[in-house]
């Protein structure tokens, strides 16, 4: 079973249904409930993406709902005072939150990587980095 850890895009992708972006996202997801990958987020990802839907209006019910689902799909990382450090102490990632997140990725025992549709900004990860559509053919060509 593959094991990868889910930028908040991805989630948005979803959730917001984003033209285009939606289907490959919606596959990952739909991969987790055959058990062909696990699907690893943080907190953090998760508090922008309901942050992002509230600002496009939703109801505050739509949202739970939402919420509800990240909570089945993904289970949640945090960042502790050693992913901070390593965030601080490495100048190769421009954006912090992503150098947070590329950390806490790490730590994940087994990830065979990150998905998100920023990969630029994890140029300098130490594990794999996938677009969506990259994810789902790593998992179709190694579940064979």
């Amino acid at each position: 079973m593959k094991i990868f850890f889910i930028d908040t895009n991805i989630l948005l992708d979803i959730f917001l249904k984003r033209t285009k972006l939606y289907e490959a996202s919606a596959q990952l997801f739909r991969y987790k409930d055959d058990e062909k990958c696990i699907l690893h987020t943080s907190s953090s990802c998760i508090l922008t993406a309901l942050y992002f839907l509230q600002k496009e209006k939703l109801t505050s019910l739509e949202v739970k709902k939402h919420l509800r689902a990240m909570l089945h799909y993904c289970v949640i990382d945090d960042a502790d005072e050693n992913v901070f450090y390593a965030a601080a102490s490495n100048d190769d990632f421009k954006d912090v939150e992503d150098a947070v997140l590329h950390y806490i990725a790490v730590k994940i025992k087994g990830i065979d990587g990150i998905v998100t549709r920023n990969t630029k900004d994890f140029k300098h990860s130490l594990i794999k980095v996938y677009t969506p559509e990259e994810s789902l053919k790593f998992i179709e060509n190694k579940s064979n």
